[in-house]
C-alpha cells in the first residue's frame, strides 16, 4: 500500500480534473466556448504536470510493459515527424498537448489505484445534474413564453459551440453514469445517476446523434459479450426512458402548446447525410499517400485550410495523415491494450467483476467507435473525458498492471522536468495566440467569414 502522502498530489490532480469536467460547460466565456474550454484545459494540464513533479518521489510505473513500449515508440516517432513538419511550432504544440493528456491519465490512475474515489464519480454526477437542471429550466421558460418565437434547440447545449461537441462528452459520460447507477453505495445516488443517464439519452435522441448512438450500441453488445449484465440492462432501460423523455419534452409538449422549432440541430432527413465527410476523408487519404511514414506533421491536416474542416472527423485517418502509419499502429495498440485486458478479466469473472470496470471499458470503447466518425479526440472537454476514463480503467485493472520497481531517479526527474517545461511552454504559446482576435495559431492563420462556420482544431479558428 502506498503511503498516503505519496498519493496526495495525484488525488489533487483528480480533484482538479473532476472540477474542470463539471464546471467548464457551465461557464460564460468571453470568446467561444471552445476557446474558453481550451484555455481552462491548458491551465489544468499545467497544474497536473506540476503535481506530477511534486509527487515524483512516490511515482511508480503502473502500465503493462507492452503498453509502455508502444507509448514510448509512438513518442520516438513523433519527434522526427515534428522535425519534418513545415510548421514546427504548431507540431510541437500538438505533441505537448498529447503529453499533457497522457500525464493526466497517469495521474488519475495513481489517484484511483487502490483508493476509494466514489467522490470523483459523485462529482461527475453532480456536474451532469446541474447541467440538466439549468438547460431544462431554460427550455421550460422558452416553452412557456409564447411570444418569444420558435424554439431554439442550440440553447439546450450550454458550454458547447456545436451540439456535436456535447454529444462527444455524452458518449463517455453515459456509460460512466450507468456504471455508477449500479455501483453507488446508496439508493439516492444510484437513482440520480439513472435519471442523469436517461436525460443524456433524451438529448442524444433530440440531436439525432448518429455516431454517439452507434457507439453506445456497440458498447451494449460488448457488455453482453463480456457478461456485464447489470450494466447492459441498465443501459437499455435508460435508453428507453430517455426516448420517452425526448418524445414528451421535445415533441409532445411543443405540439400541445402550439410551439415550433426554429433551429433544431438535426432532423431525421439527415440520417443519411455525409456532412462532407467524404471530402475530408479523401483529403486525409491524400496526405497518407504522400507522407506514409512520418505523416505531414502533427496538427498539419489543419494546414490545408480545408473549407469543410480542420480535422477529418476520423481519429485513425487523422493520426496516420499527421504522424504516419507506423505511429497509427502504435496508437491503436496503446488504446486497445487496456480494453483487451478488461475484456479478458470480465469474461473470466463475469458477475464478480466491479461494475465500474465494465462501465469504464464500455465508455472507452464507445469513444473509440465515435472517433471513427467525429472529432472527439480534438475537442478539449472530450479530450479530458477520454484521458480520465483511460486512467480510471488502468487503475481498475488489477492483472499485470502494478509494477513495484520505481523508475530510475535521474531519468524520472529529467522526464518530469521536460514534461513540466513543455506544459509551461504550451501555456505561454497559447497565451500569445489568445491575443489574436479571434484566438488562432498565428495572425496569418486564415479565419472564416461571417457567413461561414468556424472550423475548430486547437482553437475555434482551427486552420494553421
Amino acid at each position: 500500500m502506498r503511503h498516503p502522502t505519496r498519493s496526495l498530489p495525484a488525488t489533487l490532480a483528480l480533484l482538479a480534473t473532476v472540477a474542470y469536467l463539471a464546471v467548464a460547460p457551465l461557464l460564460a466565456y468571453p470568446a467561444s466556448a471552445h476557446d474558453g474550454s481550451r484555455a481552462l484545459q491548458l491551465a489544468l494540464l499545467a497544474v497536473v504536470s506540476l503535481l506530477a513533479v511534486a509527487g515524483s518521489v512516490g511515482l511508480r510505473a503502473t502500465a503493462p510493459d507492452s503498453l509502455k513500449a508502444c507509448a514510448l515508440a509512438a513518442l520516438a516517432i513523433a519527434l522526427p515527424s515534428l522535425l519534418a513538419a513545415p510548421n514546427r511550432a504548431a507540431a510541437a504544440q500538438e505533441i505537448a498537448l498529447m503529453l499533457g493528456l497522457a500525464v493526466l491519465a497517469l495521474q488519475v490512475c495513481h489517484a484511483a489505484r487502490g483508493n476509494a474515489i466514489g467522490w470523483a464519480y459523485d462529482g461527475l454526477l453532480a456536474g451532469s445534474c446541474t447541467y440538466f437542471l439549468l438547460t431544462t429550466g431554460i427550455y421550460g421558460v422558452a416553452l412557456l413564453d409564447a411570444g418569444a418565437g420558435p424554439l431554439n434547440a442550440r440553447l439546450l447545449h450550454l458550454g458547447f459551440d456545436n451540439p456535436r461537441f456535447f454529444n462527444h462528452v455524452q458518449t463517455l459520460a453515459l456509460p460512466v453514469l450507468l456504471g455508477w447507477s449500479v455501483a453507488a453505495p446508496d439508493r439516492l445516488r444510484r437513482r440520480a445517476a439513472s435519471v442523469a443517464a436517461s436525460l443524456h439519452f433524451a438529448w442524444l435522441f433530440m440531436d439525432v446523434a448518429r455516431a454517439s448512438l452507434l457507439a453506445l450500441a456497440v458498447a451494449t453488445v460488448w457488455c453482453c459479450w463480456v457478461g456485464a449484465r447489470p450494466l447492459w440492462r441498465r443501459l437499455l432501460l435508460c435508453a428507453l426512458a430517455g426516448f420517452v423523455i425526448h418524445w414528451v419534452l421535445f415533441v409532445a409538449l411543443p405540439i400541445a402548446l402550439g410551439r415550433s422549432w426554429f433551429t433544431h440541430f438535426a432532423g431525421l432527413q439527415e440520417l443519411t447525410s455525409s456532412h462532407s465527410r467524404d471530402l475530408l476523408l479523401s483529403a486525409a487519404l491524400d496526405l497518407i499517400r504522400d507522407h506514409p511514414w512520418l505523416g505531414a506533421g502533427p496538427m498539419h491536416f489543419a494546414a490545408l485550410a480545408h473549407p469543410k474542416g480542420a480535422h477529418p472527423h476520423n481519429l485513425y485517418l487523422q493520426w496516420a495523415a499527421e504522424f504516419g502509419l507506423p505511429s497509427l499502429l502504435l496508437l491503436v495498440a496503446v488504446l486497445a491494450i487496456p480494453l483487451w485486458r478488461a475484456s479478458a478479466l470480465l469474461r473470466q469473472t463475469r458477475s464478480q467483476s466491479p461494475a465500474m470496470t465494465a462501465a469504464l471499458s464500455a465508455a472507452l470503447l464507445a469513444a473509440l467507435v465515435d472517433a471513427g466518425f467525429s472529432g472527439n479526440f480534438v475537442m478539449p472537454l472530450s479530450q479530458v473525458w477520454i484521458a480520465v476514463t483511460y486512467g480510471l480503467l488502468l487503475a481498475a485493472l488489477p492483472i499485470g498492471l502494478a509494477v513495484t520497481t520505481p523508475l530510475r531517479t535521474g531519468l524520472r526527474r529529467l522526464a518530469l522536468a521536460g514534461l513540466l517545461a513543455s506544459q509551461v511552454w504550451l501555456c505561454a504559446v497559447a497565451w500569445h495566440q489568445w491575443q489574436h482576435i479571434p484566438p488562432r495559431i498565428s495572425d496569418l492563420s486564415p479565419i472564416t467569414t461571417a457567413d461561414q462556420k468556424p472550423r475548430p482544431r486547437f482553437w475555434q479558428q482551427g486552420w494553421l
